[in-house]
């Protein structure tokens, strides 16, 4: 019955992704953060799939590294407290963090806050703040960052993808400027560029349907 309900449904495969980008040059004091979205993309493509893994494995590498500095620096006062964290038990609270699927200091800091109690959570959190600020991306992209020239070049490989950035309007572009007034300026001249780098695939998708 389902299948006679839904019979000329069709499936676009999608994905959005989080990126760095470094396109305003010297503009910046470090790449921009941002969410670009993929569609129509073939999710058997072997190139992307091998960027993706790679991807993946890097920040499942770095969660576990983040954790292990994070608690170094909490065993330099407190050793029991240290003592609560452990990589196979943040891996069991979080998907994200267990398949490497974003950056792991959302997921982990929340993980730490249900080992400490309330009176704890300040300094500690602190701590984990403080750790955090050393593994935020830098202009020599990390191997856990996707650096979005590299997915944008993917992309254009395929017979049909085509990319947007998500939620421009939300992106803390200011956070990454030399001059954060000119925010609105420099989003603007982003998403040109964006559009001139990414071609057909950041406007609409590359060859028509088949007929």
């Amino acid at each position: 019955m389902l299948l006679l309900l839904f019979k000329n449904l069709r499936v676009v495969f999608g994905t959005e992704l989080s990126v760095e980008n470094k396109m305003l040059g010297d503009n910046l004091t470090k790449p921009v953060p941002l969410h670009l979205v993929v569609n129509c993309i073939d999710p058997f493509d072997k190139n992307l799939n091998e960027f993706l893994d790679g991807i993946k494995a890097a920040r499942k590498t770095v969660a576990k590294d983040f954790l292990e500095n994070f608690k170094s620096h909490i065993a330099e006062n407190n050793a029991e407290i240290s003592s609560r964290f452990d990589y196979e038990d943040a891996k069991d609270s979080s998907t994200v963090i267990r398949e490497g699927l974003n950056y792991p200091w959302y997921y982990l800091k929340s993980y730490a806050k249900n080992k400490l109690n309330s009176s704890e959570q300040d300094s500690i959190l602190k701590i984990f703040d403080d750790v955090q600020r050393q593994y935020e991306p830098k202009f020599e992209m990390q191997d856990y960052c996707m650096d979005m020239d590299k997915v944008i070049e993917l992309v254009k490989k395929q017979d049909y993808g085509y990319m947007t950035i998500a939620h421009p309007a939300l992106t803390s572009i200011g956070k990454s400027l030399k001059d954060s007034s000119k925010s609105s300026e420099m989003l603007s001249e982003l998403i040109s560029l964006f559009k001139k780098k990414g071609e057909d695939g950041a406007r609409r998708n590359g060859k028509p349907d088949a007929q």
